[in-house]
């Protein structure tokens, strides 16, 4: 499971949080983008003006900058920079606080219900394979993601493993369908 990072820096002016999704082209981070926004209006996270850029990138370096002041990002690109101390991880927006950053807590441990946001990648085949190619794939992943060198490479990215059985993984995506749903409706997103 990946983790969503928040990351902040105080300007006078009051709070600019970057919006990615108006120059990015990959439909993964604008959906991801618009969701992630009604989840944090929803929980009561932060008030903020949106400021125009172009991917994580270019809005961890704005940060580092200062000409933005806080923004949700996969840990993954944020992870060198808070290391070296140029950014502070003030909260992660899964469900558990991410093996990466143990000592940052997540938004509902920060006091925000309702801001819990999981990001995460799964293995999905078309629904007429036959279940003994299905069973194959989930038991020789669920073996990689055992493997010691493979857990390793995958806690120095920020990633954290969750293995699920198919009917686990289809109850996933169906509570998080009926959860975007709701999100949308609230938000008032349209499709363009």
């Amino acid at each position: 499971m990946g983790k969503g990072v928040l990351i902040l820096r105080r300007q006078e002016g009051g709070w600019r949080d970057a919006d990615q999704s108006i120059h990015d082209q990959a439909d993964r981070h604008r959906i991801h983008h618009h969701l992630v926004r009604p989840v944090q209006a929803r929980a009561g996270v932060l008030d903020h003006h949106d400021t125009p850029a172009v991917g994580f990138l270019h809005l961890l370096f704005e940060i580092v900058a200062g000409r933005i002041d806080f923004y949700f990002v996969p840990l993954l690109p944020a992870k060198g920079l808070i290391e070296e101390g140029q950014l502070a991880a003030l909260a992660v927006s899964s469900s558990r606080r991410a093996t990466a950053l143990p000592d940052v807590p997540t938004t509902v441990e920060g006091g925000f219900p309702e801001s819990e946001f999981n990001f995460w990648v799964g293995v999905l085949v078309p629904s007429k394979t036959a279940t003994p190619i299905v069973e194959r794939l989930h038991n020789e992943i669920k073996a990689a993601l055992e493997n010691p060198a493979v857990k390793e490479r995958l806690a120095r990215l920020g990633a954290d493993p969750m293995p699920l059985t198919s009917r686990e993984f289809d109850a996933l995506i169906q509570k998080e369908i009926i959860s975007n749903i709701d999100l949308v409706k609230a938000a008032n997103i349209k499709v363009d």
